[in-house]
């Protein structure tokens, strides 16, 4: 049980249900204004046939949408990010989903930097993805953003003025000098051990060797932050 944040990530193996159980969430909760970023071949297929059940407006385009369920692919979002964030500003996202989150890890993104402005106006957030770490453990910090900021920090290094940006800040923490003139940053392997410490309490991971019996779903969320079950 978490409190005193609204986001949290559901790590899946692929075959374990983190559609399902995202559909668990989004029933519960019945935001009235929900937004899903997904990868184009799976918002018809994955997506929208399970949402019918539950929403009557489900639109694929920012310029038609006033409340039930936005659901674009990561191109459309980052094309109309710009009206996407106006509308964030003045109604709100009940709830937002960003699916196969690992398209967030490149921080400097339009995407991923978009991601960020939204966190502020939208209390509920979740990300799923099955590879949330491709190559570095650097891959997670975007996306931890998302979600909860104050874990792995806001901003990846530390300000002139610190008092601008409150740590922690990713690369003092995680990070050392790399490759020509130490110009690159590589994680530091001693480190591994208080990263995960730090994440763990965020992700919930859903690995395919889990008893269907404890695949139970995300039930709940006390104050902004998600519980999850498996008892």
């Amino acid at each position: 049980m978490l409190s005193g944040c609204g986001g949290y990530g559901i790590l899946s193996d692929p075959g374990t249900g983190k559609t399902i159980v995202s559909m668990a969430i989004i029933q519960h909760f019945a935001p009235k204004r929900l937004l899903i970023v997904a990868p184009l071949t799976s918002l018809e297929v994955t997506w929208r046939k399970r949402l019918e059940s539950l929403y009557g407006d489900i639109v694929n385009n920012i310029h038609e949408f006033t409340e039930g369920v936005l659901l674009v692919g990561f191109e459309h979002f980052r094309n109309n990010i710009k009206k996407i964030v106006r509308f964030a500003e003045k109604y709100g996202f009940d709830m937002a989903i960003v699916d196969e989150s690992q398209g967030l890890k490149t921080r400097s993104s339009k995407q991923s930097r978009a991601m960020r402005q939204l966190r502020l106006r939208v209390p509920k957030r979740l990300i799923l993805s099955g590879t949330p770490i491709d190559e570095s453990p650097m891959d997670i910090w975007a996306q931890m953003r998302f979600i909860a900021p104050d874990v792995l920090g806001d901003v990846w290094s530390a300000p002139r003025n610190r008092a601008k940006y409150v740590g922690p800040y990713f690369e003092e923490d995680f990070l050392r000098p790399c490759g020509f003139m130490n110009k690159q940053r590589e994680f530091r392997p001693e480190k591994m051990k208080e990263f995960l410490d730090r994440i763990t309490p965020y992700l919930y991971r859903l690995p395919n060797d889990l008893e269907p019996a404890e695949l139970l779903p995300v039930y709940k969320w006390k104050s902004t932050a998600l519980c999850v079950s498996t008892a």
